[in-house]
């Protein structure tokens, strides 16, 4: 008996292969990674100036006031406020676009990497929260927020208040520690590493201070001059806060 055997063509030969199209994407991973980097550095530069203002809570009221209103003409100039929101916006879907490249595996990342994405992922609810309570709702009505406005919410409701400055305080601490040495990296500026001992004990100093600020914002630490809770209360109440954030009567203060 004869035998005809067929040679059948193997999937691996790359010219029978079939075309499959690659995904059309409007810039490359190289451009995206660099916007984000330079967006990053934008961003990290202004959130530099804040959490030091939240750190000087651990010396008092009054330094905490005097750092804010120094440095308040400087950072909410309409200028620099518009610079660095669209900053954020874009550091913030540059970083979602290559996370949906990435079909948000995070498969080969280091523990690290991890934390920094999951971080990012956490401030984009707690700046949004942040910016809208304590910037946008004062300045419309022709307010502004100190000291005093932190404590008057974190005394009156800690359960809401404390997890939500703690979380943003820590987060906004690692992401700002790491992102700054990869983004710098990324653009070949430095060769410093994120997980060196260095890196960890930086890191556990800024949270450990961003914890301690809260904590003194919360009035923990020493009394608090609480004069403007009256006017911090007509704020609020202009934009309809809900009666659970706004206590009465007023004869508490």
């Amino acid at each position: 008996t004869h035998t005809h055997t067929h040679n059948i063509p193997s999937n691996t030969n790359p010219k029978l292969t079939p075309c499959v199209m690659a995904e059309p994407r409007w810039i490359s991973d190289t451009s995206l990674r660099r916007l984000q980097a330079y967006t990053g550095l934008l961003f990290g530069g202004f959130a530099t100036i804040h959490l030091t203002n939240t750190a000087l809570a651990v010396f008092g009221q009054d330094q905490y006031d005097l750092f804010q209103l120094v440095f308040r003409e400087v950072y909410q100039a309409q200028a620099v406020e518009l610079t660095v929101g669209v900053a954020t916006v874009v550091h913030v879907a540059c970083g979602l676009e290559r996370l949906r490249r990435r079909k948000f595996r995070v498969t080969g990342a280091t523990n690290q990497q991890k934390v920094h994405r999951w971080a990012g992922l956490a401030l984009i609810g707690c700046v949004a929260a942040h910016v809208m309570h304590m910037r946008v709702l004062p300045a419309l009505a022709n307010s502004h927020s100190d000291f005093a406005t932190v404590n008057y919410f974190l005394t009156r409701w800690p359960a809401t208040f404390y997890p939500g400055y703690i979380l943003l305080a820590t987060t906004g601490s690692y992401h700002l520690c790491y992102g700054t040495i990869a983004a710098l990296r990324s653009l070949n500026q430095t060769h410093l590493k994120n997980d060196s001992r260095n890196f960890t004990i930086t890191v556990a100093g800024c949270v450990a201070l961003g914890i301690a600020s809260v904590l003194c914002l919360g009035g923990l630490c020493f009394d608090v001059n609480t004069l403007r809770y009256p006017e911090i209360e007509r704020v609020y109440s202009e934009f309809a806060i809900p009666r659970f954030f706004i206590r009465r009567p007023m004869e508490i203060y």
